[in-house]
Order: C-alpha cells, then structure tokens, then sequence
C-alpha cells in the first residue's frame, strides 16, 4: 500500500506544470522550480535527454537512499521513480546504498 501511495503521490508531481518561477510544490519543498519533465527518447543515463528529465523530475529533498537494480543508490525511492519515468528501466533492489553490494 505504501509503494502504491508513493507512486501515486510521485506521479503527481511529475504531471504539475506550475508557471514559470511559482510553485505551490514548494512548500512541500521540492528540488526545482522548472516544468515538469519529459520522457527521454534515449534509455541511456549518458544521454542530454535523460539528464534534464531526471534533474528536472520534482521529488522531495529526503534523503532515504535505496539501491536500484541498475547498481545506482538513488536518494529516495521518488528519485529512482524519476530516472524510470525518464526512461531507465530499474528496480528497488533494496533500501540503502548500493555500495554493500
């Protein structure tokens, strides 16, 4: 249930398109002030595209780090959410950092 809420809730923001410079999201204290991403066309994370869709993902600043599928600690489970509405394909592997493994 909770992975659902999370989802539904990252989904959420990721759809928001505020005006330019508002944003009611802050106070919730998002990263960023700019639109809301767009899919990358690339799945590769080297790519321009990616990039400016998972810096420009709105996530909350929490730092609860989960290990991805893809061998990348994320800082929360919204952030790998991002990279896989960006186009990555990956998973929770486990929460904490990649490092251990």
């Amino acid at each position: 249930m909770y992975r659902l809420v999370l989802v539904i809730a990252l989904g959420l923001l990721c759809v928001l398109h505020p005006s330019k410079g508002q944003s009611d999201l802050n106070d919730l204290g998002t990263v960023t002030d700019q639109a809301s991403p767009q899919p990358a066309v690339s799945t590769s994370v080297d790519s321009a595209a990616y990039r400016s869709c998972f810096t420009n993902c709105r996530t909350i600043p929490t730092y609860n780090p989960v290990c991805g599928s893809d061998g990348v600690s994320y800082d929360n489970e919204f952030k790998l959410q991002c990279a896989r509405l960006c186009g990555i394909e990956v998973q929770v592997v486990r929460g904490g950092t990649c490092a251990a493994l």
